[in-house]
C-alpha cells in the first residue's frame, strides 16, 4: 500500500486488498483485468466457482467502483513497471506536467515506456476524451520544452492519428497541438498539419464545433506560412469577425485578404 497516498488508501483500501488477492490466487483473472479493467464489474461467467464466489461477495460489499481507482491501483500491482518510480507513475497517470518535466532528462527512458504502456491501455479500454487526449495534451507540453526525437514522436502518431478528431476537438491547447504538428512537419511527415488545415477550413454557412475558431487562429498563429494563408483565405474572409487578427504578420494579412480577391475576380 505504500504506492498510494493516505487518503487513497484509506478511501480505496477493501478495492486494494482484492486486487491482490486476485493477482494472487486467480492470475488468469487477473491478466484479463489488467487489459480490461471494465470486467471487474461484470457478472463473472466462467468456470471458477471459488472465483465467481469472490466475485459476487466483492462486488456487492464494493458497490460501484470508480473505473479510473481500478486502474490506478491494476498499475501499481502490476510488476511490468516495478522500476519505474511510483510517484513518477502517478504524475503520468494524473497528467502531471510539471512533475514529468522536472525528471525528464533523468527518466526519460521509463517515461517513454510507461506513457507508451498507457497510450495501449487507454485505447484497448476506449477512454478517449478522458485519457487518450489529456495524455496527448501532456506530451505537446513537454514538446515545447524538450523538442522531441522523430522515432518518439513517430511512435506518438501511431497512437493518436486515429483518435486526432477528439484530440482537435476536446484538446486544452491547440497551439501546442500545431506546435506539434511543425515538429512533424520538420521531421519530413505533414500528415497532421495537413489535417490541422483541412479542418480549419470553412465554407459559408457550414456547421463547426466550438473548439473551430481556437483552432483557425492556432493554425494562422503557429504556422505563419504562405500556402496555409492562401489556403484559408477564404474561410478568413467569410468569418474574420471575431477572428483575432492582431495575433497574423503583415504578410499574413496580406495573403489571407489579397489572395481570395484576386479568386474571386479570376472567377468573374
Amino acid at each position: 500500500m505504500n504506492y498510494y497516498d493516505t487518503d487513497f488508501t484509506t478511501e480505496n483500501e477493501t478495492l486494494i486488498c482484492c486486487v491482490l488477492i486476485i493477482r494472487e490466487e486467480y492470475p488468469d483473472y487477473y491478466k484479463s483485468i489488467i487489459n480490461s479493467p471494465r470486467i471487474f464489474s461484470d457478472e463473472y461467467s466462467g468456470e471458477k466457482e471459488d472465483l465467481k464466489r469472490f466475485l459476487r461477495i466483492a462486488q456487492t460489499t464494493l458497490g460501484k467502483i470508480e473505473i479510473s481507482n481500478l486502474s490506478k491501483i491494476l498499475t501499481n500491482s502490476h510488476h511490468q513497471f516495478d522500476n519505474v518510480p511510483a510517484d513518477l507513475k502517478d504524475a503520468i497517470d494524473t497528467f502531471n506536467t510539471e512533475k514529468i518535466l522536472s525528471v525528464w532528462k533523468t527518466e526519460k527512458t521509463n517515461i517513454e515506456d510507461y506513457i507508451f504502456d498507457r497510450f495501449d491501455y487507454v485505447v484497448k479500454n476506449n477512454f478517449i476524451d478522458n485519457e487518450l487526449v489529456p495524455l496527448f495534451d501532456m506530451l505537446a507540453q513537454i514538446n515545447t520544452k524538450f523538442s522531441f526525437e522523430t522515432h518518439f514522436s513517430k511512435k506518438i502518431d501511431e497512437k493518436v492519428l486515429d483518435f486526432l478528431p477528439n484530440i482537435i476537438s476536446k484538446t486544452n491547447n491547440h497551439e501546442k497541438l500545431c506546435n506539434y504538428a511543425l515538429l512533424r512537419e520538420k521531421q519530413k511527415d505533414k500528415k497532421i498539419k495537413t489535417i490541422l488545415i483541412e479542418e480549419s477550413k470553412r465554407v459559408e454557412n457550414q456547421e463547426k464545433g466550438k473548439h473551430w475558431k481556437l483552432l483557425f487562429n492556432a493554425v494562422l498563429k503557429v504556422f505563419q506560412d504562405k500556402e496555409t494563408s492562401i489556403a484559408l483565405s477564404s474561410t478568413y474572409t467569410l468569418y474574420q469577425q471575431g477572428i483575432d487578427y492582431q495575433i497574423f504578420s503583415e504578410d499574413q494579412i496580406e495573403y489571407l485578404i489579397l489572395m481570395n480577391l484576386f479568386s474571386r475576380k479570376s472567377l468573374n
